[in-house]
């Protein structure tokens, strides 16, 4: 009888044991290969799996989600206020783009690729920052020793890519939307909220640089500091860049032309 007792205490001792080390065990959300997409309360674009969990965040390499082929269903990209939204995804073998316009789901294969990082944006929404999201052993990488970091979601050329590296200064604040261009005959401009740029704020800017010209491009340099090509002098296409912007005298050209000058101040 008192053998039993015994084996009876020590296997409940087992039992309480085996309980508390499952409750040490941190639970990961499912996974599924279902991805949806879809605009949420506030109006943004949002990537989710089949259980809701959510994909993505504001700065990279953002969450993490096993590499291979995902069925992405996106559904109408319109907001409770019936505002359009139009969903691009890009990244290394990946662009896919849905038309503001389209009423209807729709199902794509994608396929992501080992230690990548890809990002999402609302096209028909340019002040939205994009979303970043990888896969295993992706990570966010720094350019150059200037006072500025670039990122870049690149569409049009030839050979669209995506390549996102981002600094240190990634949390600096979010300014909004800077809208450059390249004319055919190789004239730059840079404006915001339609306004000749001659100050602005410290912080992050959206630079969405849409170049006509197969022989001029577009820099950005802050005195002193790297020369940041956000368009290269053979690109013909549109190019999105993220580029922190610190206090000092900026300029912007295509090379070898007029430099235009404007304030960046605290």
């Amino acid at each position: 009888m008192e053998s039993r007792v015994r084996t009876r205490a020590i296997c409940g001792i087992l039992a309480l044991g085996a309980v508390s080390l499952l409750a040490a065990v941190p639970v990961r959300a499912a996974v599924s290969q279902t991805i949806h997409v879809g605009v949420d309360a506030d109006g943004a674009i949002t990537m989710t799996f089949a259980d809701g969990t959510p994909i993505g965040s504001a700065t990279q390499p953002g969450t993490q989600i096993p590499a291979g082929s995902y069925q992405l269903v996106v559904s109408e990209n319109i907001d409770d206020q019936g505002d359009q939204h139009a969903f691009h995804l890009r990244g290394p073998g990946v662009d896919v783009a849905t038309s503001s316009t389209q009423g209807v789901q729709s199902t794509t294969t994608v396929t992501f690729a080992a230690a990548s990082v890809y990002s999402f944006v609302d096209d028909d929404v340019p002040t939205r920052a994009p979303t970043y999201f990888s896969t295993p052993g992706a990570v966010a990488s720094t350019t150059g020793t200037g006072t500025a970091t670039t990122t870049t979601a690149v569409t049009g050329g030839s050979t669209p890519s995506s390549s996102d590296p981002v600094g240190s200064e990634a949390v600096a604040p979010l300014r909004g939307t800077l809208t450059a261009a390249v004319s055919a005959a190789g004239a730059v401009t840079l404006r915001f909220h339609g306004m000749v740029v001659t100050s602005l704020r410290a912080g992050r800017y959206t630079f969405v640089v849409t170049d006509r010209s197969g022989t001029a491009g577009f820099v950005v340099q802050q005195t002193g500091a790297t020369l940041l090509a956000l368009t290269s002098t053979t690109f013909v296409g549109t190019k999105h860049h993220i580029v922190t912007l610190r206090a000092g005298h900026w300029s912007f050209r295509s090379p070898g032309k007029l430099r235009h000058v404007f304030t960046v101040t605290a």
